[in-house]
């Protein structure tokens, strides 16, 4: 984690929490297989469940802020393909100089985009 942190530094604490699930290479196997899940190309086996996923978030007219780290080197390609699912996406909201992990990252700006976007959306 604290290799992919990219806006501050993670203290001692932080990155022992984050490593606590996984004490010894035993417990590792699961993180390290999780990214091969994802479906990267069309006849990837888990793309039919994401293509159906698709399809009914598609037809949903809910309000959704999509917050985008614009360092992300797993997602920075996907974002307009992601806005484009949703009929009802707020205004672009771009995370300067996050990475992947925006919570870390940029967790309080974030919340606070949140909230604001809550009220907005709420009245």
């Amino acid at each position: 984690m604290r290799r992919v942190v990219r806006r501050r530094t993670l203290t001692d604490a932080e990155a022992a929490a984050y490593g606590a699930p996984f004490p010894s290479p035993v417990y590792q196997t699961a993180a390290l297989v999780f990214p091969r899940l994802v479906p990267t190309r069309p006849d990837h086996p888990g793309a039919y469940d994401n293509r159906c996923a698709i399809a009914i978030l598609r037809t949903l007219n809910l309000p959704v802020l999509l917050p985008w780290a614009d360092g992300d080197p797993i997602t920075g390609a996907w974002e307009e393909h992601v806005r484009s699912i949703f009929q009802n996406v707020a205004h672009p909201l771009t995370i300067a100089g996050a990475g992947h992990f925006l919570q870390e990252d940029a967790g309080e700006e974030i919340a606070g985009h949140i909230r604001t976007w809550l009220l907005q959306t709420t009245r």
